[in-house]
């Protein structure tokens, strides 16, 4: 036995357009200046703030039950 498959792929511009406009809005507040000492411009602060996900899940090990568990027996 054999069996086919025939399938017809279509864009649907709304759901596209209302998805573009969601994803098109982030909303950050902060506190960094940006003018003088120790200031960013709004494209350095979201590099940042993306980059501490990395930086996050880099560490997520030590929340890990086994190591916490190990820490905890010899502390």
């Amino acid at each position: 036995m054999l069996y086919g498959l025939s399938v017809t792929v279509s864009k649907d511009d709304q759901a596209v357009s209302r998805l573009r406009e969601e994803a098109g809005c982030f909303v950050m507040i902060t506190n960094v200046p940006q003018k003088g000492e120790g200031s960013y411009d709004s494209k350095s602060i979201l590099k940042a703030y993306k980059d501490q996900y990395g930086i996050e899940q880099n560490f997520g090990f030590l929340k890990d039950p086994v190591i916490v568990n190990s820490i905890l027996e010899f502390g």
